[in-house]
């Protein structure tokens, strides 16, 4: 699994990761220090002792920091990586997370679209800005597996990304109200 987010600070001597395997792959700034916490908790979910999902190789590929923008070359740069890695070392599914989100972008669009030809999945979150995902890269991809966010009651939260009434739904008849830029009830993804 490639974790393409903030880096994750997993070291062996943390017992939420003893025993798993974590590869530093990529780092568009040459620090895999995780500078807001989220790489590291996003990694716990997928690898972690307590409650990860399963205990597959994680490789760290860092497109983010506090500190310093990031640019699209990066982002470029950073699915290059994930593609000659695979390409020299995958043996069979391989799972990119991209739990991020930027403005609709053409040009990283094509290359999330490559990604995926080379039979890379891409899981993304819809994003928590109450926005039409079609209006979000990675989240607008068809191409990608689009998570949006959930409450207790597995009712979607008002406050994440979601499509319009054209797409297919695995919760019918529940809606997102909060849109800047639309009035009516749509259905959430």
């Amino acid at each position: 699994i490639y974790q393409c987010d903030w880096s994750s600070d997993v070291c062996s001597s943390d017992l939420e990761f003893s025993n798993r395997t974590v590869t530093n792959l990529f780092s568009f700034n040459g620090d895999f220090t995780d500078t807001r916490g989220h790489g590291t908790a996003l990694a716990s979910l997928i690898i972690g002792n307590t409650c990860g999902l399963t205990d597959a190789h994680l490789k760290s590929v860092k497109i983010f920091d506090n500190n310093q923008s990031t640019t699209i070359s990066d982002l470029v740069s950073a699915m290059d990586a994930i593609i000659t890695d695979y390409l020299t070392n995958g043996s069979g599914p391989s799972v990119i997370n991209m739990s991020w989100g930027i403005a609709q972008n053409d040009y990283i669009d094509a290359k999330i679209i490559e990604v995926n030809s080379y039979g890379l999945r891409v899981v993304t979150s819809a994003g928590n800005n109450g926005d039409v995902i079609s209006n979000v890269t990675p989240a607008g991809l068809d191409c990608v597996f689009t998570i949006g966010a959930y409450n207790q009651n597995l009712e979607p939260c008002d406050f994440s990304n979601y499509t319009g009434t054209d797409m297919l739904y695995n919760t019918p008849g529940l809606v997102n109200h909060k849109s800047e830029d639309h009035t009516s009830e749509l259905q959430s993804h």
